[in-house]
């Protein structure tokens, strides 16, 4: 048996998990799901069919990932976030759902959460931020790197003008 053989663990229900992976009751997951190092799917998170969902992800609860999408390492996604079917998100991508967090909040979930929605077959490049209440269109593309603060209609593909960076300080 492989090395990756013995560290994926499939469940009755048809989904893999590695053995360092949380996978909490109430969660649901679709079969041929493969849920990699370190990551936590949170009670409440639903996961379509044949995703993968890389290394140190955070699910959260109340988060929809539709069937076949990719979601790669170090990204965390928090409630109100929905990815359709097809969607990608390159590692080490960056999601809100509150435009003015504090530590100690007096306000309703209706009052602070956003919803964030990425539509069937959309692809965020790595490190792409993403601000809370923002529609990515049906089969649209960010660059690695790409601030969206406004919604991307279907089929586009943008990028951030960054400048190159340069010395602050020399010695």
């Amino acid at each position: 048996m492989s090395k990756l053989a013995q560290e994926l663990v499939q469940t009755p229900e048809g989904y893999f998990y590695h053995e360092s992976a949380y996978v909490d009751e109430g969660s649901v997951i679709g079969e041929g799901t493969k849920i990699w190092h370190f990551s936590h799917v949170c009670p409440g998170a639903k996961i379509g069919r044949n995703c993968v969902i890389g290394q140190g992800c955070y699910i959260g609860p109340g988060v929809v990932i539709g069937d076949n999408c990719k979601v790669q390492n170090g990204n965390s996604l928090y409630e109100g976030i929905v990815l359709e079917d097809g969607a990608f998100i390159g590692p080490h991508c960056a999601f809100t759902n509150d435009r003015n967090p504090t530590a100690i909040d007096t306000r309703t979930k209706e009052e602070w959460l956003e919803h964030t929605l990425l539509k069937k077959n959309c692809a965020l490049g790595a490190g792409t931020v993403v601000r809370c209440g923002i529609t990515i269109g049906e089969g649209a593309r960010t660059g690695a790197g790409t601030l969206v603060v406004k919604d991307i209609p279907d089929g586009e593909l943008w990028v951030s003008k960054a400048l190159p960076a340069e010395p602050m300080l020399t010695s």
